[in-house]
């Protein structure tokens, strides 16, 4: 059996054989640096927040739109489709860009502002609208 490693994620080299191994300590350690970094950054939203405990699910969301812990994933084609131009034949690998939805300024206002307030559809249900779309559409499937 393999030993398990203690040492922080935070203390390892990110190009050591022991950072490499364990992929999942590194997503743990950005899913909950997200948050951090959000309100860090907009102490406002924080002061927000505290004052108010009511906005705690439109902080969930916000930050999951903001700064998801996925920000991009591979699909392959199921076949051939052209995108903005560019003929993508079947049986390729695509790289799918989450991150760049959840900053599209034709669904969310001020996109690119952290706002625990902001009205509308959750990211996930956006998220889920637009990979619906994407595996009809682009003729993609995981993996």
């Amino acid at each position: 059996m393999a030993e398990a490693h203690t040492a922080p994620i935070s203390n390892l080299d990110p190009f050591s054989d022991e950072f490499l191994s364990e992929p999942h300590r590194f997503h743990e350690l950005l899913r909950e640096a997200g948050p951090v970094y959000c309100f860090a950054r907009n102490p406002d939203q924080w002061s927000l927040l505290r004052e108010d405990l009511s906005l705690a699910r439109g902080a969930f969301e916000e930050v999951i739109r903001y700064e998801g812990p996925i920000q991009t994933f591979f699909r392959t084609t199921t076949k051939s489709i052209d995108v903005a131009g560019v003929q993508i034949p079947q049986g390729e690998k695509v790289l799918l860009f989450l991150a760049a939805a959840n900053r599209d300024s034709r669904k969310w206002e001020h996109a690119e502002r952290f706002d625990i307030r902001r009205p509308g559809a959750g990211p996930r249900r956006f998220r889920q609208r637009h990979s619906r779309l994407c595996r009809t559409s682009c003729g993609t499937h995981g993996g």
